[in-house]
């Protein structure tokens, strides 16, 4: 950003389909905090996170690293279809490090895909 670096970690844990699978996820999120220890830059973790920002996994993730959910007081950003057109859930988003602000969060345009396309432009703090 600005000719400064950044850590882009992309992450996409399993689907909750399966007990055992919803267990998993949840432990993969969690472990996520210690990338950003770990990391000599400010970092960005993106992708589909198979659950919404306010599951208990992403919240503990928020609370116990320097992480924040990137499109909070931007609105709602609904990336995926449970019942078409009725229930959606934002299901792919970004936590960004304290030290990285976003200048813009949108959706792409239906792509014709299960899942909607997060756009995002960074700025350094």
């Amino acid at each position: 950003v600005d000719s400064n670096p950044i850590e882009l970690i992309s992450v996409h844990p399993l689907p909750p389909s399966r007990l055992n699978w919803a267990a998993a996820k949840s432990d993969e999120i969690l472990a996520l905090a210690q990338i950003a220890e770990q990391s000599s830059y400010p970092s960005v973790l993106l992708g589909d996170f198979n659950s919404t920002p306010w599951s208990y996994a992403v919240k503990q993730l928020s609370k116990t690293s320097e992480w924040d959910i990137a499109h909070m007081g931007k609105g709602v950003f609904s990336t995926f279809h449970l019942v078409k057109p009725i229930i959606q859930v934002p299901l792919d988003f970004a936590l960004i490090e304290n030290g990285i602000g976003v200048a813009r969060y949108t959706l792409a345009p239906d792509m014709k895909s299960d899942h909607r396309l997060v756009e995002l432009d960074f700025a350094l703090e």
